[in-house]
């Protein structure tokens, strides 16, 4: 009885934390040292990550070897022909990633970018092309600017901000249903094969 009841309540707490929703801010500055940032926020921004943050690594003198050598990945190509062969294999992909898109939502978009090419004749065909871009990226996202520079040499030179809000609990139930309908779990099986074939050779 008491295994049902903590089995349950862990159930409902691991439900509760997939609720609470995670952002992830990416900065680019081309101005600075450490051009790009990448951070993950949790719990409403009371845990912070740094994704970039570097880990301090042993040095490895010359002529030592590491103890855990990884084996080459190499494709195997009968096994990617034999999933896309998957019977509505496509379709699926296609609600998962519709899905996922869907968890997910643009909290803040802002750039600003200076761009310019040495010939200034190309510099007006690469207009010609983002003008009507940066006008339907406007209509959605106000903090959006784009300016040419016609100096006669190559620039490029911004500041760029994205805040996405992600909902894991959303995000676990798209993969899970990908997972458990026909077409995952024949992918599943195509790969586990695959593995079971690898080991014994």
């Amino acid at each position: 009885m008491w295994a049902v009841i903590a089995l349950i309540s862990l159930f409902f707490l691991l439900l509760i934390v997939l609720c609470i929703p995670l952002d992830i801010r990416c900065n680019l500055n081309t101005r600075r040292n450490q051009w790009f940032k990448i951070h993950l926020y949790w719990f409403f921004g009371l845990l912070r990550i740094d994704l970039r943050k570097k880990t301090d690594r042993t040095d490895i003198k010359p002529g030592e070897l590491s103890e855990k050598k990884k084996a080459p990945v190499t494709f195997d190509y009968n096994t990617i022909i034999r999933i896309i062969r998957v019977r509505n294999i496509f379709p699926q992909a296609y609600h998962l990633i519709k899905g996922l898109i869907r968890s997910t939502k643009i909290r803040i978009f802002k750039m600003s970018l200076r761009i310019g090419l040495e010939d200034p004749v190309d510099n007006g065909y690469l207009f010609a092309c983002i003008t009507p871009l940066q006008y339907l990226l406007s209509r959605n996202y106000k903090d959006i600017d784009i300016q040419p520079v016609f100096e006669n040499e190559l620039i490029f030179d911004g500041d760029m901000t994205i805040r996405i809000r992600a909902f894991p609990v959303l995000i676990t139930g798209n993969l899970l249903g990908f997972i458990f309908s026909p077409p995952g779990l024949r992918v599943i099986g195509i790969l586990w094969n695959r593995r079971r074939r690898r080991k014994r050779s």
